[in-house]
């Protein structure tokens, strides 16, 4: 389910960027988009260099910044980005935070692309200190800011990894914030795929120094928090992004150990949606009088959880129960795990990487003409399954392999593409000749064509990917995590899912799995 509607209000890309335009506009990105004869437009995001291609026009297109990567460093996503510079904006109009400019930041691990720093040099005329632990990353985040000319207000320094920021205790000047996207992952092994998970479907892009870090982002901001103590008000608040809600939690619990000792300790909290995707803020403070705002939603200690979704099974012993179960996640590609086991019930939890259970009918078709070597879904919208009536409307299809795919033309009768395969940065964009009933067979002028593809283009879906900052970094997360009860009730068993926790998905990805044991499994609702 998409959470783009609780993006930031003031970030731009809750209205997403528009691929056709971007492609006509910017030649690198236009050799990633490919137009096919039903007027689909679609990108390969598992390609990295398409991925770059994207960032580095929405960096130029909608900040006239631009961005110079090596091989094998972190692709920065924007919005993603820009909703933590917005939160930042908003705290620091808090009292006793606000003052007047220059406003003094600090970025810990800055990355080759220098990201969060030239974003808010650039929107907000903020100073900027980033630091970095890895060589050739600073050397490229200097590169950045020297040729977007941002010199005057971003200081890039490499540091040592004995300290994260008890190297600014010397210094003569405060600063305002620091901000923070720690490595994720808690080892190499951990960086890796396990047999029982699927690979990343998006490309994963980072280095190790970006991506790994001893006991992962818990560990890491606990060091931040630590070395915050010693330095106190020298930073006036002190931020970080994290990837999972339990990290958000065990730090919460942290720092409310140390606020035992610190009665001016503050906490805040926020969360970042873009896309699928959610990521939490964590800010704290020992300013006296400030109150931080707690936008994370979390369940009170005596609250009910919320009831699980539930089917039976008729007439069928708990022993088939499971094994039918077992059968069918299997097929879905859901991991599943033994917690407890017992005559009258049984207890496991499910892991699913990604929804391989959307649009089986159109798999199956596609499947069958892979089979019989034909060639693409035919342009009149009638095939076999008597699906005729997608070809009526605009529709945008995401596709589980990381092809995103956007509906650009309604009803075309005649396409040619205009996107070619050999395109290169000095040709010019090729015009799309469209025959439309309602221009009585003329063909559009360019500037009517672009307007019809963007009007027809559905955008608040169209990039969601991007959006959801789910093909850029490594997709550590699962779409869901649940628990299941199988519980005997004589000749029935009944089964409740409840959605658990560090997962992209919600309630409505539970629901779908019981609709889905409801369609497979012989099985009555309760």
């Amino acid at each position: 389910m998409s959470v783009n509607h609780h993006m930031h209000p003031r970030n731009i890309y809750k209205t997403p960027p528009n691929f056709v335009k971007l492609a006509l506009e910017y030649p690198e990105f236009k050799k990633f988009v490919k137009q096919d004869l039903s007027g689909k437009i679609s990108v390969n995001f598992k390609e990295r260099e398409a991925v770059l291609a994207l960032t580095k026009a929405l960096l130029q297109n909608d900040f006239g910044l631009s961005l110079t990567l090596p091989e094998n460093r972190l692709v920065p996503t924007l919005p993603l980005r820009l909703n933590y510079i917005l939160w930042l904006e908003d705290l620091l109009q808090l009292e006793p935070l606000a003052k007047k400019e220059p406003v003094h930041g600090v970025d810990i691990g800055t990355g080759a692309a220098c990201i969060y720093p030239m974003l808010a040099a650039k929107k907000n005329n903020w100073n900027m200190l980033a630091t970095e632990v890895d060589g050739v990353s600073v050397e490229y985040a200097n590169t950045n800011v020297a040729s977007n000319e941002l010199t005057d207000l971003i200081k890039v320094e490499q540091v040592t990894s004995d300290s994260v920021l008890l190297n600014l205790m010397d210094r003569n000047e405060d600063f305002d914030f620091c901000m923070c996207n720690p490595p994720f992952f808690s080892s190499e092994e951990e960086l890796q795929c396990s047999p029982e998970r699927n690979p990343p479907r998006n490309a994963p892009t980072g280095c190790k120094a970006e991506l790994v870090a001893p006991g992962g982002e818990v560990e890491f901001v606990k060091r931040i928090i630590d070395e915050s103590i010693q330095l106190g008000t020298k930073i006036r608040v002190y931020t970080t992004m994290l990837g999972k809600k339990t990290s958000l939690k065990q730090l919460q619990t942290y720092l409310a150990e140390k606020g035992k000792q610190i009665p001016s300790l503050r906490v805040g909290t926020s969360e970042f949606c873009q896309g699928h995707t959610t990521r939490w803020g964590l800010a704290w403070s020992f300013l006296p009088g400030l109150v931080l705002p707690d936008l994370v939603k979390t369940r009170k200690k005596n609250e009910k959880k919320k009831a699980p979704a539930v089917a039976t099974l008729k007439n069928c012993p708990l022993s088939n129960a499971v094994e039918k179960l077992n059968a069918l996640f299997k097929e879905l590609e859901i991991h599943t795990k033994l917690i407890k086991e017992n005559p009258s019930k049984v207890e496991m939890s499910i892991t699913a990487m990604r929804n391989t259970w959307s649009h089986q009918r159109r798999k199956r078709r596609a499947n069958r003409k892979q089979n019989k070597g034909e060639g693409s879904d035919c342009v009149n919208g009638s095939d076999k399954d008597g699906d005729s009536s997608d070809s009526k409307k605009p529709r945008l299809d995401s596709k589980s392999d990381g092809e995103q795919v956007a509906e650009s033309v309604s009803k075309p009768e005649e396409v040619e593409s205009v996107f070619e395969k050999d395109s290169t940065v000095s040709e010019k964009v090729s015009p799309v000749s469209v025959k439309d009933p309602s221009q009585n067979g003329s063909n559009l002028s360019e500037k009517d064509k672009i307007e019809k593809m963007s009007t027809n283009n559905d955008d608040n879906e169209g990039c969601d990917d991007y959006i959801g900052n789910k093909w850029t970094e490594i997709d550590t997360l699962p779409l869901l995590t649940a628990d299941l009860l199988l519980q005997n009730l004589g000749r029935d068993v009944m089964v409740a899912i409840s959605l658990g926790e560090g997962c992209v998905g919600g309630w409505e990805v539970v629901h779908q799995i019981r609709q889905i044991i409801i369609n497979k499994v012989d099985v009555k609702k309760d």
